[in-house]
């Protein structure tokens, strides 16, 4: 695949400023995703380690941003609770490496709510190999009912 516009948004500065070093070709965007959307639209939004570092209201809010952002699909990449994540979790803890304090595995039931009538699965994973295990869906944008355009 070979996009004509790869966009990459975050509230932290210093991170996108690395991104632009490494990837040249990544056009970087200071946004909040709770504020909800303010760039064009996407084909494609794809998000990695963001929606469980908040509360529940939080990955709610979240969710829809990345759903507004979308024209087509979303694809959330999130830790969830399976056995290998709570115990690589637990060592990574007790032996001082865990630098996550506020992310929270989020249970499937949690995220589908948290996408609604927003969108439809089409796909889903789960990424044992990852250690910290991640579920990966792949999500069609519905289009809205009031007749305008995704």
């Amino acid at each position: 695949m070979r996009p004509a516009r790869y966009v990459a948004a975050d509230t932290n500065g210093y991170g996108l400023a690395l991104l632009a070093g490494r990837l040249a070709a990544v056009e970087g965007r200071h946004a909040d995703v709770l504020e909800g959307a303010s760039a064009p639209k996407a084909d494609v939004v794809y998000s990695v380690g963001l929606i469980e570092h908040f509360d529940r209201e939080g990955t709610r809010r979240a969710v829809e941003t990345h759903f507004e952002s979308a024209r087509e699909f979303v694809l959330l990449s999130y830790p969830t609770p399976t056995w290998l994540y709570r115990v690589a979790r637990a060592a990574a803890e007790a032996v001082g490496l865990w630098r996550f304090p506020d992310e929270r595995p989020l249970a499937r039931a949690e995220v589908m709510e948290a996408v609604g009538p927003r969108g439809e699965l089409i796909e889903e994973r789960l990424l044992w190999p990852l250690v910290f295990t991640q579920r990966m869906m792949l999500f069609r944008v519905t289009p809205r009912r009031n007749g305008r355009d995704r």
